[in-house]
């Protein structure tokens, strides 16, 4: 059993998600059945797995009858478990440098900022959030505050643990992990990229307080709305 979901989760909700990993999708009536507990109960915890992002669910035709709503694990579910995607792609970034590739992993990482740049618009447009509004620098605090819930729900989204809250003409983002750690140990270009995007998002210049590969235990980014860039990488 994964230790990361003993440390999230209840001793129930971990049944849950341990069975849905192993089924794929799961109706409510599969999973009661399965594990012994109510109907009822099993759909409080699946609304509570969902709110934490961790399941979803797709409505499916059955028959003649309501449809049966599936439940199974979002990205951010599958990740609760153990995987060696993240030690592969330090491996690989490795022996891209190491055999004199840096320029394309410079562009590998370009381009994958540029598509996280792209995404996060796109959810502001779906928040309602005009284009004018997106990337501006002196957005109205009604705005300000749609870009922020918007920007949270992003990262988490993402696989990041992350605080963002604004305090006057500063905004601060704060990671309590990092899902690129393995690609930061080969490059530092991910954090400057990080940096760069929300300084473009949100207008305003980018200071780096706290560093976790020099052994902070957070990486939080302050924005302010005028005076000089600081550098951050």
């Amino acid at each position: 059993m994964p230790n990361n979901l003993l440390n999230i989760l209840s001793a129930s909700r971990t049944e849950i998600v341990l069975f849905v990993q192993s089924r794929g999708d799961v109706s409510v009536e599969e999973a009661s059945s399965a594990l012994g507990l109510a109907s009822t109960t099993i759909r409080q915890h699946f609304d509570r797995l969902e709110a934490q992002g961790i399941l979803e669910f797709e409505s499916v035709p059955s028959g003649r009858g309501r449809p049966t709503s599936r439940y199974r694990l979002t990205a951010n579910g599958r990740r609760l478990f153990p995987s060696q995607d993240g030690r592969l792609l330090g491996a690989v970034l490795d022996f891209m440098l190491r055999e004199g590739y840096p320029g394309l992993v410079n562009d590998v990482f370009i381009h994958t900022w540029a598509q996280r740049k792209e995404r996060l618009l796109a959810l502001f447009a779906a928040a309602g959030i005009r284009a004018e509004d997106a990337l501006t620098d002196d957005p109205s605090p009604e705005v300000m505050a749609q870009k922020l819930a918007v920007i949270t729900d992003f990262l988490s989204q993402e696989g990041f643990m992350s605080k963002v809250e604004q305090d006057g003409d500063c905004v601060r983002i704060k990671h309590h992990n990092c899902p690129f750690s393995e690609a930061v140990r080969a490059t530092k270009l991910p954090c400057r990229l990080e940096a760069e995007l929300f300084e473009q998002i949100l207008g305003g210049t980018a200071t780096r307080l706290d560093y976790m590969p020099d052994g902070d235990t957070a990486c939080t980014y302050e924005f302010r709305f005028g005076g000089d860039k600081t550098p951050t990488d």
